[in-house]
């Protein structure tokens, strides 16, 4: 019995205060409702303030080797500009790093830019990445067709996104097995007729 006692006395007590509150949130609404928007602002604030750092801590962090993987940036100045720093390397400089640092396993470089492509008669404009067959090895790719291993083995191969591939061959979408040895012009002079290699899921957008 006394046990039940108490929990009815606790029961009271709690719908009480829920009654004074209501009370005093009716009476004061101004206050309250300014309390309860700063409380809610906060409490947003923080959301958005860790989703934000959560973003940055992740970048690339989907790569296997992540924590191995370095990138080398060209810090030089320029008179009136101050110091600037740029990504672009010489094409040789990977084979040189391997030659010369042993601890140095696997080196690529990588040159972005964006072109037209074309495939019967149809052009596209894309994001292509030029690297060496070490960033194969480099980094975490997921083949949807194709052999990674072996892809960029022969000069004029060329490796598809999913996106881009199912865009390029939309007969094929899907079939990606299909779309390998497909040729894919670029705009250069003879020969200029890239060969699918392979094709990748696409990478995650951080």
């Amino acid at each position: 019995m006394d046990c039940l006692l108490v929990r009815i006395k606790f029961n009271g007590m709690f719908f009480h205060h829920v009654k004074l509150s209501l009370r005093n949130l009716i009476r004061r609404w101004l206050i309250s409702g300014i309390n309860i928007l700063g409380l809610g602002f906060g409490i947003s604030c923080t959301i958005v303030i860790f989703l934000f750092v959560q973003h940055e801590l992740s970048y690339n962090r989907y790569h296997e080797n992540a924590g191995t993987i370095y990138r080398i940036v060209n810090k030089y100045s320029i008179r009136d500009e101050g110091l600037n720093y740029s990504p672009y390397q010489p094409d040789e400089l990977p084979e040189g790093l391997k030659q010369d640092l042993p601890f140095v396993e696997k080196a690529t470089s990588f040159r972005r830019t964006s072109i037209w492509v074309s495939h019967v008669s149809r052009k596209y404009q894309l994001n292509v990445g030029f690297v060496n067959p070490d960033f194969l090895e480099i980094f975490t790719l997921v083949p949807l067709a194709g052999n990674l291993e072996t892809a960029l083995e022969k000069p004029q191969s060329v490796i598809l996104c999913r996106n881009e591939a199912d865009m390029i061959f939309p007969g094929m979408a899907g079939n990606y097995e299909e779309m390998i040895g497909q040729a894919v012009e670029f705009p250069q002079q003879q020969p200029n007729q890239f060969m699918v290699t392979a094709v990748i899921d696409d990478q995650p957008a951080n």
